[in-house]
């Protein structure tokens, strides 16, 4: 160690004794959340990030948020740490998530924990700047798919296979910018519901390939779609019960269709108009009605 002075120089020697404490990281993050994923076990929900780590983690509800494994950590099977992830989605099986990160999708069946790639790009597709692009995983009964939508191009995968990989699946499910797809596990299938860009309701077995069986007459809806999604209760054979619709540009529109265990939704809800709800919609967001006794009672609100 040397030390000025004014009129002098000193050094002095100075010995560094090693302590023996490594250093710990607090568990303390940033970053902005991109979406939210829910897993297929109760409790456990996966936050997407703006940052590196992507993908955050919790068991207990969001009381405790735990990076997934990166590869700075576990070269073989942790994620990279090349860029930001652009699109996450869960399968509704306890640990399977899905993460896109500079156009590879990876896959972990355990909560996060190793990862491996599809095989094959998922960079690229068709379609304007307003186009959908998106991924969804359905697995339930004996379907297990992974897609990856970009615009009318869509990629699946068999996830149940060895190695899954892409392939192209020819016509995609979206014709033009205008239509908004969802996926979602009923209790022995997979299920794809598309909004067109006209308000019509398009409805697919997601095991189909090619989806050439339409199962809804559904017209109406708000459209152009800026959200869909399809869920609720779940009966074997059938879609799910229940399907939300959310339109920005068409007057903050919402409607619901539903159904009691049947193939096609048979009663749609009046529209209602969301003020403020859905400009930037994302999987965080949903829509829910105001309840009885509150202001504006009837009508609907934006939950996130």
């Amino acid at each position: 160690m040397v030390v000025a002075a004014a009129d002098e120089t000193v050094v002095h020697d100075v010995e560094l004794v090693p302590s023996g404490v490594k250093l710990v990281a607090l568990p303390v993050f940033g970053g902005q959340i991109a979406s939210i994923a829910a897993d297929g076990r109760s409790g456990v929900f996966y936050a997407l990030t703006s940052v590196i780590p992507q993908v955050f983690r919790t068991s207990d509800y969001g009381g405790t948020w735990t990076p997934v494994t990166l590869a700075v950590d576990d070269a073989t099977h942790g994620l990279p740490g090349s860029n930001v992830g652009s699109k996450l989605t869960t399968s509704g099986w306890p640990g399977e998530v899905a993460v896109e990160v500079s156009g590879t999708v990876y896959y972990s069946t355990d909560f996060g924990v190793t990862w491996q790639a599809v095989a094959g790009s998922a960079a690229g597709g068709s379609g304007g700047p307003n186009a959908q692009r998106d991924l969804f995983w359905s697995h339930a009964g004996s379907t297990n798919i992974l897609l990856h939508v970009q615009g009318t191009t869509t990629l699946r995968a068999d996830m149940s296979a060895p190695t899954p990989t892409w392939s192209t699946q020819s016509p995609g499910y979206l014709a033009g910018d205008g239509d908004r797809m969802a996926v979602a596990n009923g209790s022995d299938a997979g299920w794809v519901a598309v909004v067109r860009s006209t308000g019509d309701l398009a409805l697919y077995d997601l095991a189909e390939n090619p989806p050439a069986t339409d199962l809804s007459a559904v017209t109406g809806l708000p459209a152009p779609a800026t959200l869909v999604r399809l869920g609720g209760a779940r009966h074997d054979g059938v879609p799910p019960d229940a399907l939300l619709v959310y339109a920005d540009s068409s007057g903050k529109q919402a409607r619901m269709a539903s159904k009691s265990g049947g193939t096609d939704f048979t009663t749609l809800s009046a529209t209602t108009t969301v003020n403020g709800c859905g400009e930037q919609a994302g999987s965080i967001g949903a829509i829910a009605p105001v309840q009885a006794g509150q202001p504006h009672a009837g009508r609907s609100r934006c939950v996130s």
